[in-house]
């Protein structure tokens, strides 16, 4: 029995790992001291962007409604943008919604991800997705105390897909190169999480939060086929701890690798 439990424990230490890195983020000042001043640093964070950058560098007049506001984006990273849910949760116009998500987007606060399409896809979502860039400010603004409580949260899948596109927006931008990064959501709700395009070839990724993938995974890739595309190999990234092959065209990578 005790064999059993330590072997489960080492097998999901990178997950836990990855997760006590998702909840902690990527600023420097936090990643040094392991995420014990974590709740200090994000709060004095919040403090200075709101009264140096956004008062003196924008016209927003109501810091206590523009901090409302990005707790509100942060509690819907990964989701497709709903100017109208935002503003209502707020208590501000779509105008105002509009203008502040500007603002969070510009200050490096936001990423939004647009969707796919060439002439051959007619029936698709044009309305984009948010994220949040980083998901430890992300996880302070949602009020999660701990990398335990994110983990049985409703929004660790939420997080874990804000962390994957995280990483691949660094790795072009740390190359200084623009990701050509979008997802795909077909008419009949069929969503590919993430589509690289790279020219010649186009590559789909899909996130599964299971440390045993399966090729139901990859159940999503078949709309890939109304693109009229060269598509390469298909990926899931996965809580796994090793590269697996699914099939000849679908293969799973662990989410730790990145």
């Amino acid at each position: 029995g005790r064999q059993f439990l330590h072997d489960l424990q080492r097998s999901w230490s990178p997950c836990l790992n990855k997760l006590k890195k998702i909840f902690n983020g990527s600023y420097p000042a936090v990643v040094v001291n392991n995420g014990e001043n974590r709740e200090l640093f994000y709060s004095s964070y919040l403090q200075t962007y709101l009264e140096r950058d956004v008062r003196f560098a924008t016209e927003v007049e109501n810091l206590i409604l523009f901090k409302n506001f990005i707790a509100a984006v942060a509690a819907r990273t990964a989701q497709l943008l709903n100017y109208s849910d935002l503003s209502a949760d707020v208590g501000i116009s779509d105008k105002t919604a509009k203008k502040w998500l500007s603002v969070l987007e510009m200050s490096g606060l936001v990423y939004i991800l647009q969707p796919y399409y060439n002439n051959f896809t007619k029936r698709i979502s044009k309305t984009p997705k948010m994220y949040f860039l980083d998901t430890g400010l992300a996880a302070y603004l949602t009020r999660h105390a701990t990398a335990e409580q994110l983990e049985v949260s409703y929004m660790n899948g939420a997080f874990l897909e804000t962390y994957v596109l995280c990483e691949i927006l660094k790795s072009y931008w740390l190359n200084a190169k623009e990701a050509p990064l979008y997802f795909y959501r077909a008419s009949a709700k069929k969503e590919i999480d993430f589509i690289i395009d790279c020219g010649p070839t186009t590559y789909a990724i899909e996130i599964k939060k299971t440390a045993m993938p399966t090729l139901k995974a990859a159940k999503n890739f078949d709309v890939l086929d109304s693109l009229k595309k060269n598509i390469g190999k298909k990926v899931i990234l996965s809580l796994s701890e090793k590269i697996m092959p699914l099939s000849h065209e679908v293969v799973s990578i662990p989410i730790s690798l990145l």
